[in-house]
C-alpha cells in the first residue's frame, strides 16, 4: 500500500426528483434512452420522455440480465446509423453496463467491434464515447461510478470486461424513490452484490487507504439498512441507504477490482445461470473464515466485516444457491474459478483445494 492512485470523474447527484434535472445536464441533441421492459412497466420512461420531449428521445427497453456478447453487437449494429449527444441508462447493473458499452462503441463506427475486441484479444483502446448519464434503479453493482462494463459471451462460455477511462459514465442521479418498487429477490441479490464489492476491497492486493475508506463505509451503511429494507421494502431512508453503500462499494473497486469471490461466481453465471449477486456473495462468509485472512484486514475493520458476516450468515443465502447449482456441479467448475483478473487480487494465495474448502463451507446453512 505504499504507492497508489485514485481517480474517479463521475459526478454524483444524489436525493429525490433528478429526473426534473435531465434537460439541464444532459447535452442538447437525441437522446439514447436505454432501459428494461420493467422500467417501462413501472412508468419510469414515461417521466424522463415527458420532462426532455419524445421527439428528442429513442428509447430501447429491451435490455435484459447479464448483456450477452452477441446481443450487443446487434444492438450497436442496430443503432450505428443514428447519432446521440448522450444516453441515459435507468436500471440495475445490466442495463448500465449496457450503456457504457454502446458509449464507447458506437462513437468508434465499427462492425461488431465486441465481437473482434473480446473474442479476438484485441488490446482495448476505446476514445472519448457518447456520455453516459447513468440513473440506477437497484443498489448493487454501483456501476454507475465505475470504469468498467461486464460483457457475457454465453456462446463460448466467457465473461469478459470493457474497460478504460473511457467507460466511465459522465454523471450518476441517484433517486432512492426508484428503489422502492424493486421485488424481494432483486433487492436481496443486488445488495449482497454491494456487500460483495465492499469486502472484497478489503481482502484485496490492491487496496489503498481511499478504497478501504469507501469499502468500510460501504459495510457501515449496508450491515444496518440491509436487513431493515429486507425487512420493510418501502423503507425510503433504508433504500437511501443502501443505495449510498452500492456508490461507496463501486468507488472502492473502480480502481482495485473484485478479487476470488467474484472469480468464484463468473462459471456460475455462465453455466448455471445464477444471478451475479447471488453468485459473487454465497461465498463471502466462508472467505471470512479461511486461516490467515483476518490477519490481511485492515485492523480497524475487523469488528465490522465480522458482523456483516453474521448479518450474512442469517439470511439463508445457501437456499436460494441450491436453486441453481448443486456442490458437486459448482465443484466441477473449479478450474474455470481462478481467473488470474480476479482471483490474483485475493490477499492470499489461491489453490484448487482453497476454492473447494470455501464452496464446502459455503453451501452450508448457517441460520
Amino acid at each position: 500500500m505504499g504507492n497508489w492512485e485514485y481517480y474517479n470523474p463521475v459526478r454524483v447527484w444524489s436525493g429525490r426528483n433528478h429526473l426534473t434535472a435531465l434537460p439541464i445536464i444532459l447535452p442538447r441533441g437525441n437522446i439514447l434512452l436505454l432501459s428494461s421492459k420493467g422500467t417501462t412497466i413501472r412508468g419510469t420512461n414515461a417521466k424522463i420522455i415527458a420532462v426532455l420531449g419524445a421527439e428528442r428521445v429513442t428509447i430501447n427497453d429491451s435490455t435484459c440480465a447479464n448483456p450477452d456478447l452477441d446481443a450487443l453487437d446487434d444492438l450497436i449494429s442496430s443503432l450505428q446509423e443514428q447519432t446521440f449527444s448522450a444516453i441515459v441508462a435507468v436500471g440495475g447493473g445490466s442495463v448500465i453496463d449496457s450503456a457504457k458499452v454502446l458509449g464507447v462503441c458506437l462513437a468508434k463506427d465499427e462492425e461488431r467491434p465486441l465481437d473482434r475486441i473480446l473474442r479476438g484479444g484485441v488490446k482495448q483502446n476505446w476514445g472519448q464515447g457518447i456520455p453516459v448519464f447513468a440513473i440506477p434503479t437497484t443498489s448493487g453493482t454501483g456501476a454507475e461510478v465505475t470504469p468498467f462494463a461486464t460483457v457475457w459471451d454465453f456462446r463460448d462460455k466467457k465473461k469478459f470486461s470493457v474497460f478504460g477511462d473511457a467507460v466511465f459514465p459522465s454523471q450518476a442521479l441517484l433517486d432512492p424513490s426508484l428503489l422502492v418498487s424493486l421485488p424481494m429477490e432483486l433487492t436481496l441479490f443486488t445488495g449482497l452484490d454491494a456487500i460483495s464489492h465492499a469486502l472484497e476491497s478489503l481482502w484485496n492486493k490492491n487496496r489503498t487507504p481511499v478504497s478501504s475508506s469507501f469499502a468500510l463505509a460501504a459495510l457501515d451503511k449496508s450491515v444496518e439498512s440491509f436487513p431493515r429494507v429486507l425487512s420493510n421494502p418501502d423503507d425510503l431512508l433504508m433504500r437511501a441507504e443502501m443505495q449510498d453503500a452500492a456508490v461507496l462499494g463501486g468507488f472502492a473497486i473502480s480502481q482495485g477490482r473484485t478479487a476470488l469471490a467474484h472469480s468464484i461466481s463468473y462459471p456460475l453465471t455462465l453455466h448455471h445461470h445464477m444471478p451475479h449477486g447471488l453468485a459473487c456473495s454465497f461465498t463471502l462468509t466462508a472467505l471470512l473464515r479461511i486461516p490467515g485472512i483476518k490477519e490481511g484486514l485492515p485492523e480497524h475493520s475487523l469488528a465490522l466485516c465480522l458482523k456483516t458476516a453474521d448479518m450474512l450468515d442469517s439470511l439463508g443465502i445457501p437456499n436460494f444457491v441450491s436453486r441453481y447449482a448443486n456442490l458437486d456441479e459448482m465443484l466441477r467448475l473449479i478450474p474455470e474459478m481462478s481467473t488470474k483478473a480476479r482471483s490474483d487480487n485475493f490477499s492470499l494465495d489461491v489453490s484448487h483445494e482453497l476454492i473447494a474448502d470455501v464452496l464446502h463451507s459455503a453451501t452450508k446453512d448457517k441460520r
